[in-house]
Protein backbone atom coordinates (compact mmCIF):
# COMPACT_ATOMS: atom_id res chain seq x y z
CA UNK A 1 0.00 0.00 0.00
CA UNK A 2 1.14 3.54 -0.71
CA UNK A 3 -0.20 6.99 -1.49
CA UNK A 4 -0.16 8.07 -5.12
CA UNK A 5 0.89 11.73 -5.20
CA UNK A 6 -0.33 13.38 -8.43
CA UNK A 7 2.36 16.07 -8.82
CA UNK A 8 -0.30 18.78 -8.73
CA UNK A 9 -2.07 19.11 -5.41
CA UNK A 10 -1.48 16.06 -3.21
CA UNK A 11 0.46 16.37 0.02
CA UNK A 12 0.33 15.23 3.63
CA UNK A 13 0.45 17.94 6.30
CA UNK A 14 2.12 16.43 9.37
CA UNK A 15 0.92 19.29 11.54
CA UNK A 16 3.44 21.02 13.74
CA UNK A 17 6.93 20.87 12.28
CA UNK A 18 8.62 17.62 13.28
CA UNK A 19 11.88 18.56 15.04
CA UNK A 20 14.48 15.76 14.89
CA UNK A 21 17.47 17.63 16.32
CA UNK A 22 20.94 17.64 14.74
CA UNK A 23 21.34 13.85 14.83
CA UNK A 24 18.53 12.26 12.85
CA UNK A 25 17.45 9.61 10.37
CA UNK A 26 14.73 10.02 7.74
CA UNK A 27 13.48 7.21 5.52
CA UNK A 28 10.91 6.86 2.77
CA UNK A 29 10.10 4.57 -0.12
CA UNK A 30 9.39 6.18 -3.48
CA UNK A 31 8.40 4.95 -6.93
CA UNK A 32 8.59 7.92 -9.27
CA UNK A 33 6.14 8.60 -12.09
CA UNK A 34 8.34 11.30 -13.63
CA UNK A 35 12.07 11.88 -13.62
CA UNK A 36 14.03 14.95 -14.66
CA UNK A 37 11.74 17.31 -12.75
CA UNK A 38 12.09 19.24 -9.50
CA UNK A 39 10.03 17.59 -6.76
CA UNK A 40 9.96 18.45 -3.07
CA UNK A 41 9.51 15.20 -1.16
CA UNK A 42 9.68 16.71 2.34
CA UNK A 43 8.73 20.34 2.89
CA UNK A 44 9.48 22.64 5.82
CA UNK A 45 8.02 26.14 6.02
CA UNK A 46 10.59 27.48 8.51
CA UNK A 47 13.51 26.78 6.12
CA UNK A 48 14.68 28.98 3.28
CA UNK A 49 12.97 27.77 0.08
CA UNK A 50 10.58 25.65 2.22
CA UNK A 51 12.06 22.17 1.86
CA UNK A 52 14.19 19.54 3.58
CA UNK A 53 14.49 16.95 0.77
CA UNK A 54 14.26 17.69 -2.97
CA UNK A 55 14.74 15.58 -6.12
CA UNK A 56 16.40 17.74 -8.80
CA UNK A 57 16.01 17.83 -12.60
CA UNK A 58 19.29 15.91 -13.03
CA UNK A 59 17.94 13.22 -10.62
CA UNK A 60 20.35 14.23 -7.89
CA UNK A 61 19.07 14.88 -4.37
CA UNK A 62 19.28 18.12 -2.38
CA UNK A 63 19.17 18.13 1.42
CA UNK A 64 18.56 21.48 3.12
CA UNK A 65 18.99 22.61 6.70
CA UNK A 66 17.50 26.12 6.88
CA UNK A 67 19.63 28.29 4.53
CA UNK A 68 22.22 25.63 3.67
CA UNK A 69 21.36 23.35 0.76
CA UNK A 70 23.84 20.69 -0.33
CA UNK A 71 23.58 18.26 -3.21
CA UNK A 72 24.13 14.52 -3.21
CA UNK A 73 25.59 13.83 -6.66
CA UNK A 74 28.36 11.30 -6.90
CA UNK A 75 30.82 11.84 -9.73
CA UNK A 76 30.27 8.26 -10.96
CA UNK A 77 26.55 8.97 -11.47
CA UNK A 78 25.28 6.16 -9.21
CA UNK A 79 22.68 8.35 -7.45
CA UNK A 80 21.35 9.71 -10.75
CA UNK A 81 21.15 6.21 -12.23
CA UNK A 82 19.10 4.88 -9.32
CA UNK A 83 16.81 7.93 -9.21
CA UNK A 84 16.40 8.13 -13.02
CA UNK A 85 13.86 5.36 -13.35
CA UNK A 86 10.14 4.85 -12.89
CA UNK A 87 9.88 1.07 -12.68
CA UNK A 88 11.18 0.21 -9.20
CA UNK A 89 10.73 1.29 -5.61
CA UNK A 90 13.71 3.11 -4.09
CA UNK A 91 14.36 3.36 -0.36
CA UNK A 92 15.83 6.81 0.40
CA UNK A 93 17.47 7.27 3.81
CA UNK A 94 19.33 10.37 4.99
CA UNK A 95 21.29 10.12 8.23
CA UNK A 96 22.37 13.46 9.69
CA UNK A 97 25.20 13.59 12.19
CA UNK A 98 25.67 17.20 13.25
CA UNK A 99 27.41 19.04 10.41
CA UNK A 100 27.19 16.16 7.89
CA UNK A 101 24.55 14.02 6.19
CA UNK A 102 24.90 10.62 4.54
CA UNK A 103 22.60 9.39 1.77
CA UNK A 104 21.65 5.72 1.50
CA UNK A 105 19.74 4.33 -1.47
CA UNK A 106 18.36 0.81 -1.13
CA UNK A 107 20.48 0.23 1.98
CA UNK A 108 23.78 1.27 0.36
CA UNK A 109 25.78 4.35 1.32
CA UNK A 110 25.97 6.70 -1.66
CA UNK A 111 27.70 9.81 -0.35
CA UNK A 112 28.40 11.93 2.73
CA UNK A 113 28.27 15.71 2.50
CA UNK A 114 29.10 18.25 5.18
CA UNK A 115 28.70 21.93 5.90
CA UNK A 116 25.27 22.13 7.60
CA UNK A 117 26.56 23.41 10.94
CA UNK A 118 25.16 22.27 14.25
CA UNK A 119 22.90 25.15 15.29
CA UNK A 120 19.76 24.31 13.27
CA UNK A 121 17.69 21.16 13.76
CA UNK A 122 16.42 18.78 11.07
CA UNK A 123 12.74 19.56 10.47
CA UNK A 124 9.85 18.87 8.12
CA UNK A 125 6.11 19.53 8.17
CA UNK A 126 4.86 18.36 4.74
CA UNK A 127 5.19 15.13 2.76
CA UNK A 128 4.93 15.47 -1.02
CA UNK A 129 5.51 19.18 -1.73
CA UNK A 130 6.47 22.53 -0.30
CA UNK A 131 4.02 23.78 2.36
CA UNK A 132 2.26 25.96 -0.24
CA UNK A 133 1.76 22.94 -2.53
CA UNK A 134 4.35 23.93 -5.12
CA UNK A 135 6.98 21.56 -6.53
CA UNK A 136 4.64 18.68 -5.78
CA UNK A 137 5.90 15.10 -6.05
CA UNK A 138 4.50 12.86 -8.78
CA UNK A 139 5.18 9.42 -7.33
CA UNK A 140 4.04 6.65 -5.07
CA UNK A 141 5.34 7.26 -1.53
CA UNK A 142 5.24 4.77 1.31
CA UNK A 143 6.63 4.10 4.77
CA UNK A 144 7.84 7.61 5.69
CA UNK A 145 9.64 7.41 9.02
CA UNK A 146 11.81 9.73 11.09
CA UNK A 147 14.04 9.23 14.10
CA UNK A 148 15.64 11.81 16.39
CA UNK A 149 18.81 9.71 16.41
CA UNK A 150 21.47 8.75 13.89
CA UNK A 151 21.93 5.19 15.20
CA UNK A 152 19.29 3.46 13.04
CA UNK A 153 20.92 1.12 10.53
CA UNK A 154 19.75 1.92 6.96
CA UNK A 155 20.17 -1.72 5.91
CA UNK A 156 17.64 -2.67 8.63
CA UNK A 157 15.19 -0.17 7.13
CA UNK A 158 15.80 -1.47 3.59
CA UNK A 159 15.62 -5.09 4.77
CA UNK A 160 16.65 -6.58 1.43
CA UNK A 161 13.94 -4.62 -0.40
CA UNK A 162 11.08 -5.72 1.87
CA UNK A 163 10.30 -2.89 4.29
CA UNK A 164 9.82 -4.23 7.79
CA UNK A 165 7.21 -2.98 10.22
CA UNK A 166 9.11 0.24 10.95
CA UNK A 167 7.32 0.66 14.28
CA UNK A 168 9.61 -2.11 15.59
CA UNK A 169 12.56 0.27 14.97
CA UNK A 170 10.98 2.83 17.35
CA UNK A 171 10.71 5.87 15.07
CA UNK A 172 9.94 9.29 16.47
CA UNK A 173 7.17 9.42 13.85
CA UNK A 174 6.05 7.03 11.13
CA UNK A 175 3.46 7.33 8.36
CA UNK A 176 2.26 4.09 6.80
CA UNK A 177 0.71 5.38 3.60
CA UNK A 178 -2.29 4.08 1.67
CA UNK A 179 -5.00 1.60 2.62
CA UNK A 180 -5.19 0.95 6.35
CA UNK A 181 -2.75 3.83 6.83
CA UNK A 182 -1.60 4.62 10.33
CA UNK A 183 0.42 7.31 12.05
CA UNK A 184 2.65 6.46 14.99
CA UNK A 185 4.35 8.95 17.28
CA UNK A 186 6.57 7.87 20.17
Amino acid sequence: YSLDFDGVSDRVDVGTSLNLGINSTISLWVKRDNVGVVEVVLGEDSYAFDYLLLFNTDNSIFFRINTISLQFKRIDGAIRTIMNQTTSWVNVVVVRTGDSAELFLNGNSMQTISGFGVSVDTRFDIIGSKPDGSFATNALIDQVAAWNTNTITPSDIYNGGNPPNLVTLNPTSCWKMGENATYVEN
